[in-house]
């Protein structure tokens, strides 16, 4: 497992005075800005997060509804709508869940729920928390993340002023505490591009050189969820 580097050991890399605080909060939004933008790319959340996600019928007509942030930690309530519309919630009982794939089982094989007096399908809501702690990443991961930080920094998204700042970086360490400076350019690997055809613009540009490390991580880890 790695950690996820602080603020202040990012400004330690990048050469940045311990007591400028100046670019604290872009150095901040620009870290949250790639991890959204490797969750969105993934089609999963990530990150550890307390989540409340409602499910509509379209979905838990499934014997699974898959939770978007996985693994998951732990499952507070699932629940559902008295009737469509209503801000009425009742717990649900009869139900499992798979922490590592992100996945919630109906344990009598189906997921129909239907309002107590209305008699139409309804909402059902889960209240878990879900995605990797601070200190708990994959390394690989966390790894992808970081490189695609800098390359993202370096190249003036997150920072308009450190696009000039110096050569670009290429690369990251896995604890993000280390960087390599280099023009070479990232070739996007062939099992990406035979995934996704000729269409590359699918991938981020920020995600271009780590796609590949991402790959793992875009499938639920079990066959059949």
């Amino acid at each position: 497992m790695a950690t996820l580097p602080t603020i202040d050991e990012i400004k330690e890399i990048l050469g940045i005075d311990a007591a400028d605080d100046s670019q604290d909060d872009a150095l901040q939004n620009n870290l949250d800005a790639t991890i959204a933008i490797v969750e969105r790319y993934l089609c999963r959340g990530v990150e550890y997060k307390e989540v409340v996600e409602d499910f509509e019928p379209v979905a838990t007509r499934n014997a699974r509804l898959h939770l978007y942030r996985f693994p998951v930690k732990q499952v507070n309530s699932v629940s559902s709508e008295s009737a469509p519309g209503s801000d009425v919630w009742s717990a649900l009982a009869g139900w499992r869940v798979f922490r590592r794939q992100g996945a919630l089982e109906w344990t009598n094989g189906y997921g129909r729920h239907y309002g107590c007096c209305s008699g139409s399908e309804v909402v059902i809501r889960v209240d878990y928390a879900g995605g990797y702690d601070a200190d708990e990443w994959p390394a690989d991961l966390l790894d992808a993340i970081m490189k695609a930080f800098y390359v993202r920094w370096n190249s003036g998204a997150g920072n308009p002023g450190a696009a000039s700042s110096g050569p670009p970086i290429r690369m990251a360490s896995v604890d993000g505490l280390s960087i390599q400076y280099g023009g070479d350019t990232v070739t996007t690997p062939e099992s990406i591009t035979g995934r996704l055809g000729n269409d590359l613009s699918v991938i981020p540009p920020e995600l271009m050189g780590v796609a590949a490390q991402l790959e793992p991580y875009r499938d639920r880890m079990a066959g059949g969820v």
